[in-house]
């Protein structure tokens, strides 16, 4: 299968992730965007591993200015530097015993305006009040919430009780006109993104 890779001014091994999903909708012949502006950044390998990369705080920066509305990025660790003074160091959630929710309101550009964290559970489950998280919202005048919760064990997997309440989110967020920009569970070194692995699903169709 002929396959056109025009990288222009970019190169470097941080542009493989995003020149793989290029080739592979050349090659499929599926249209990925779907009028969406997607950037992203990490090497990959021949198994498909997609690697970390530098700089990212100011890709992040760069691909939103740009007018992205889906940045792709590996989970980068704790450098170093952090290491050296804090050994056990673990970022947001990864320390909870307890099963934590937080909502971030966005602004129209996606930007975060304020985030609270709205339900505390247990180890476990945490029980969740769809009215509260729109009213908090609509209080920050949101135009899109991402709903961001940890799972203790350190399993990211969605549960059937995960799937079936971002669904009953996504009806909400629809009726009063807000937009669900991602619901993410967080384990101990990584996560999911409902978002993304929306995309993903796409693109084994």
């Amino acid at each position: 299968v002929p396959v056109k890779v025009d990288a222009g001014q970019y190169g470097g091994p941080s542009g493989g992730l995003m020149f793989s999903l290029q080739i592979y909708q050349q090659i499929s012949g599926k249209d990925l965007q779907r009028g969406r502006k997607i950037a992203g950044t990490g090497t990959i390998n021949s198994d498909g591993t997609v690697g970390e990369i530098g700089g990212i705080d100011k890709k992040v920066i760069a691909a939103h200015r740009a007018g992205a509305t889906i940045f792709f990025a590996p989970y980068i660790k704790p450098t170093k530097e952090i290491l050296k003074y804090e050994e056990g160091h673990l970022t947001n959630f990864q320390s909870e015993e307890q099963e934590s929710v937080c909502i971030a309101c966005t602004d129209i550009h996606n930007e975060i305006i304020d985030w609270k964290i709205l339900f505390v559970g247990g180890g476990c489950e945490c029980i969740l009040y769809p009215d509260k998280i729109f009213q908090y919202a609509l209080r920050c005048s949101a135009q899109g919430i991402i709903m961001i919760h940890n799972h203790p064990t350190g399993d990211i997997h969605p549960s059937k009780q995960d799937e079936s309440f971002t669904r009953r989110l996504e009806r909400g967020c629809e009726i009063i006109g807000l937009h669900l920009v991602d619901f993410m569970i967080v384990g101990r070194d990584t996560y999911h993104s409902w978002r993304e692995a929306s995309l993903v699903n796409e693109l084994k169709k």
